[in-house]
């Protein structure tokens, strides 16, 4: 199979599967709101939000480094792997320790402190199942991590049925979360014993080495993880968790978007980082493609999820989130930079400047929350989705000069011009189509809730498959580099 069908197949596959997790974590979300409440979820989302930057303070940048050095030195890939196991597992221990402690200094409620330990747990087994992951993105086999995935989500989505049929609180919504990691673990293990032997080691000059490497990566993550996630903790530390609660129904939306170019520029990132060594003009180009498949990718999802964000929200969080949907339609508009900030980020890292990284991310956390500071007393959950736009577009033009000054590359964002027309057409069409009777908020809430799911999901694809002919019909894109793609090959 071609690098070009492996990329398509493994992208098509995790974009499928991601999909269908979306699905499964919309009906999660859905009982979670339902059961929970704005206030209960706020306490929900303020735990899972808090452990979040200890996972990224526990990989420290791992796994980046990870995928780069197997795909450069494929001859040690076993003796990497076997180290760097035994490193993160022991610092996952440690760091989620921490979160459980420093949790439990916090001023949150003694519930959410409570939540706070048992999530980190899930955490520390969801840090293993990402070094699996590696292993099956250098080999090109994301689909069974994918399954794996979806499979996990369903048998979360079944306990929590049951489990609050039985009256589960908070706590025993995040144990199910343990039980269902340890699940994805196993599972991950089994089905990634095929692709490298796991030796267990612990050579400390090599630890050493790697971690040179691998700490700027962890702290451009923390950052980062800073500039996402700082604006829900000054939201719960200055608002009322009914706040937090609502900004969180809609971000919950905004991250499962975001996900879209992780999966296709990190099945990227092994190729970035085989063409830096290999071939510097090939690297220049397969940026510039990557930088232009991620521009066609985002502008119709802005466009639909705009028109769709207060029925997205009825469908997930009911009629006591409808003003949520505000805050997604703002954060929408920050789709295009991060869907781009992706490629650069990865790039530099690829090229080994991942140290340049900590000083964007470290002044775009600043910002982040000096703005959030000011505009969050003030204007709340809507000044946060703002001020996440503003950060986003300062950051991507950052990390484009960047670029051109450390490795003399100028992607160029010609295809923007290209989609201006299909992109109206597309907007009008489906502006006026959610003026219709069927899309009238009043009677779509009245449907029952499946049949709202089924409405917005033909939606959503008649809106793809309508800006693909657009495509097509300007020539935007060939039909033959469709079939190119798509053509069985013996």
């Amino acid at each position: 199979m071609s690098f070009k069908r492996q990329v398509a197949y493994n992208t098509t596959v995790q974009v499928i599967g991601k999909a269908i997790v979306t699905l499964l974590s919309v009906f999660a979300t859905i009982l979670l709101t339902r059961h929970l409440g704005p206030t209960g979820y706020g306490y929900y989302n303020t735990a899972v939000t808090f452990v979040g930057f200890f996972i990224v303070l526990a990989d420290l940048g791992v796994y980046p480094i990870l995928v780069r050095e197997m795909s450069q030195r494929p001859e040690e890939r076993e003796r990497i792997y076997g180290n760097i196991v035994v490193y993160r597992t022991l610092s996952a221990l440690l760091v989620m320790l921490l979160a459980f402690l420093v949790g439990s200094l916090m001023p949150y409620p003694q519930i959410v402190k409570f939540a706070i330990g048992i999530y980190a747990l899930a955490s520390f087994f969801g840090l293993l199942v990402n070094l699996v992951m590696a292993v099956f993105q250098i080999n090109y086999r994301m689909d069974l991590p994918t399954i794996s995935d979806v499979l996990g989500r369903a048998l979360y989505l079944f306990l929590l049925f049951f489990g609050l049929q039985r009256g589960y609180g908070l706590y025993g919504i995040f144990w199910l979360l343990v039980l269902t990691t340890i699940f994805n673990l196993i599972l991950n293990l089994v089905l990634g014993r095929r692709y490298i032997k796991f030796k267990p080691a612990f050579e400390f000059p090599f630890i050493k080495e790697f971690f040179k490497e691998s700490l700027p990566m962890g702290l451009v993550t923390i950052l980062g993880m800073i500039h996402f996630k700082i604006d829900t903790i000054l939201l719960s530390v200055m608002k009322p968790a009914y706040d937090v609660g609502l900004y969180g129904a809609a971000y919950r939306i905004f991250e499962n978007l975001i996900i879209i170019p992780g999966i296709f520029v990190g099945l990227m990132f092994p190729k970035f980082s085989e063409l830096y060594i290999q071939d510097r003009n090939i690297l220049k180009n397969t940026f510039q493609k990557t930088i232009d498949i991620l521009i066609l990718a985002v502008m119709p999802i802005l466009i639909l999820f705009f028109l769709l964000s207060p029925y997205l929200i009825q469908i997930i969080a009911g009629s006591d989130f409808a003003p949520s949907a505000l805050a997604l339609r703002i954060l929408v508009f920050s789709l295009p930079f991060t869907f781009l900030i992706s490629p650069f980020s990865y790039l530099l890292v690829a090229s080994k400047k991942q140290t340049r990284l900590i000083y964007v991310w470290g002044a775009m956390s600043i910002l982040n929350i000096v703005l959030n500071l000011i505009y969050i007393p003030k204007y709340s959950y809507r000044g946060a989705a703002a001020i996440t736009v503003v950060t986003e577009m300062l950051t991507l033009i950052t990390l484009y000069i960047l670029v051109n000054k450390s490795l003399n590359i100028w992607p160029k964002f010609g295809y923007l011009f290209k989609i201006i027309l299909p992109s109206l057409i597309l907007g009008i069409g489906f502006y006026f189509l959610s003026k219709s009777q069927i899309f009238n908020l009043t009677y779509f809430i009245n449907h029952s809730l499946i049949i709202q799911i089924i409405i917005v999901i033909i939606v959503l694809l008649l809106g793809l498959l309508i800006f693909l002919a657009l495509l097509l019909l300007f020539r935007v894109i060939r039909k033959d580099e469709i079939l190119e793609i798509i053509k069985i090959r013996q």
